[in-house]
């Protein structure tokens, strides 16, 4: 049974390393002229279809998720606005003084929640009908 645990640990590893090598954290950047051109160009071949999804993907990545300037727009213009949360202030402050504190910060705690869910989902797989979300570990004798 170790054995199983092991190989997963594994496994959860390279996958975490082959992520960490294929990240690029940087600002978004606009389109080149190349891509500007690609979609303005109105030709009706499959190979053109193809680039245009691919522009459109690419496009659909390099926008922000969370915009800092009309975030603190939002909190100087309406101090009562519900929207515009105390937190999220404050991270879009972060993120306008200190990007690379702020970059960390995001990404740390997204990475937290994705290897809490992973956890939880391989606890279920492991207990199957047994499994109850989000209690301590359990005396199954796994350990």
């Amino acid at each position: 049974m170790k054995n199983y645990h092991l190989k997963s640990i594994f496994i959860f590893i390279i996958a975490m390393a082959i992520i960490q090598n294929n990240a690029a954290f940087s600002p978004p950047t606009k389109a080149s002229s190349n891509e500007q051109m690609m979609l303005k160009m109105n030709v009706d071949d499959d190979d053109d279809d193809i680039s245009r999804k691919k522009i459109s993907i690419q496009e659909f990545l390099d926008t922000p998720t969370i915009d800092p300037d009309e975030i603190l727009e939002a909190s100087r213009t309406d101090e009562t606005n519900s929207a515009s949360s105390p937190l999220l202030t404050w991270f879009a402050e972060l993120v306008k003084n200190d990007y690379n504190t702020a970059e960390a910060l995001y990404v740390g705690i997204y990475f937290s929640i994705l290897v809490v869910l992973t956890q939880e989902l391989l606890r279920w797989q492991i207990y199957g009908s047994g499994y109850v979300p989000f209690v301590g570990s359990r005396s199954h004798g796994m350990f």
